[in-house]
């Protein structure tokens, strides 16, 4: 008897596509690397966040176009093969998924070092990796249950995490003290422009939402939510970092605990503090449940459609209509990446966390330039979709030269990171020339 072909389910709406985008905003990195970024750039840093945050929107804007048109949960994989061909589109949907399984380890144990926070007594090593691999398994099993149950819980963490930092960013204001930002460049003009790739590795997870376009019930909802969740994120996290630098003295910043949650015991007393920590939590538990989970199952999915993957990644739940197999996979790989971490592998796994910037950096110029060309291209096809990017070429040129000055300032002074990252990208091209004629049929 044939069987019917089971596709992915389309249940999401403009809100669901919202909390995708704000909740994919890397949690550990806005919530603990802020603190690195303070120490590094002085108040400036909060200049280069905001540079990092505008370089991200206007990726996002320039990919609306895209998204409208082409809605497919393989996202980077099928815009850019239409207009560079099959390797293109294959090399940077693939370097955007590794980017995101990377970012799981890092993520997922910054939910077990926040968990461990409520519960000091505990062993912060052995406590930080088990909370860490039990949060893993806890959204790899959201995501198999269905996109929709998925979205709503991403929906409902969201909706708490703004509520806390905006509660923080307004009601500490009167706490800001001016003396706190002066000298603004503490390190000088060059300090500020390295705190970038920093708050870049925040913000940069919320382009995610490209991959929800298989899932939408209506494409024309994603622009709409690309733009206002860019702008969500960029108010709310700049407000709180805004007050966390002003209310803090630098001997209170530490690289161990999120300037976020000191700042809130400063405003609220001991209790603000545990509930932004809360916060934090969050926003690494939505990193996972709509980052790294989400995204890289559904373009190993795609890929696996094209037969450039193993046949087991497109395999789909029956009854949830999800990539069980992908979210396996990404799940042991994540669970991998935390026990290296926790036991002390620091400049393995620090060289595994800079590959992701290397990563998405590669992803995004080759999806940028793919934006440009489409637009040229098709023009009458976007005004068919009912959506045109405003002020065009002005958003996929400014998120171009920000991919660039990220890999600059990321890599200039760290060549042997940047020899890995051209390493396995090499090897990436390598296996793509390998496999395209042979395909994956029956494996």
């Amino acid at each position: 008897m044939e069987q019917k072909e089971v596709k992915l389910e389309k249940k999401l709406g403009f809100w669901a596509i919202w909390a995708i985008g704000v909740g994919s905003v890397v949690g550990d990195g806005i919530f603990l690397l802020i603190g690195e970024g303070i120490d590094i750039a002085g108040p400036s840093a909060l200049l280069g966040f905001i540079i990092a945050g505008i370089i991200q929107m206007c990726m996002m804007v320039a990919l609306g176009e895209f998204s409208v048109c082409m809605p497919n949960a393989g996202a980077m994989a099928v815009w850019v093969e239409r207009i560079f061909g099959k390797g293109a589109g294959f090399i940077s949907s693939m370097t955007f998924a590794i980017g995101w399984v990377i970012t799981g380890g890092s993520t997922g144990l910054a939910c077990g070092i926040m968990t461990c926070y409520y519960f000091p007594n505990l062993d912060l090593q052995l406590w930080s990796m088990i909370f860490a691999i039990l949060w893993v398994s806890i959204f790899a099993i959201l995501n198999i249950l269905g996109v929709g149950l998925a979205a709503k819980v991403q929906l409902g963490l969201v909706l708490i995490l703004m509520a806390f930092m905006l509660a923080l960013g307004i009601f500490g204001l009167p706490y800001v003290s001016f003396d706190a930002y002066k000298p603004f460049y503490t390190n000088g003009f060059g300090g500020m422009l390295k705190a970038i790739p920093i708050g870049t590795y925040a913000y940069m997870g919320a382009i995610t939402l490209c991959t929800a376009g298989g899932e939408c019930k209506d494409p024309r909802h994603m622009p709409k939510a690309l733009l206002w969740s860019s702008l969500t994120f960029l108010i709310v996290y700049t407000l709180a970092q805004f007050v966390a630098i002003g209310v803090l003295t630098p001997e209170q910043i530490s690289l161990k605990v999120s300037p976020f949650t000191v700042a809130a015991e400063v405003v609220f007393g001991s209790l603000g503090g545990k509930l932004i920590n809360l916060a934090g939590l969050i926003a690494a538990a939505t990193t996972i449940l709509g980052g790294t989970i989400f995204a890289s199952s559904r373009i190993f999915y795609e890929e696996a459609q094209e037969g450039l993957l193993p046949k087991a990644f497109k395999k789909l739940h029956k009854k949830y209509h999800t990539p069980v197999f992908a979210i396996v996979v990404v799940w042991i790989i994540s669970c991998i990446l935390i026990i290296l971490a926790s036991f002390g592998a620091e400049y393995i796994y620090s060289s595994l966390s800079n590959q992701v910037v290397f990563a998405w950096c590669i992803s995004w110029t080759i999806a940028l330039f793919a934006a440009i060309k489409y637009r040229k291209l098709f023009y009458s096809e976007i005004k068919e979709n009912g959506w045109v990017q405003p002020l065009f070429p002005l958003f996929p040129v400014v998120g171009i030269i920000g991919a660039l000055m990220i890999m600059w300032t990321s890599y200039s002074s760290e060549i042997i990171q940047l020899l890995i990252g051209v390493l396995w990208l090499t090897i990436l091209i390598i296996y793509y020339l390998y496999v395209k004629n042979k395909k994956f049929k029956d494996i």
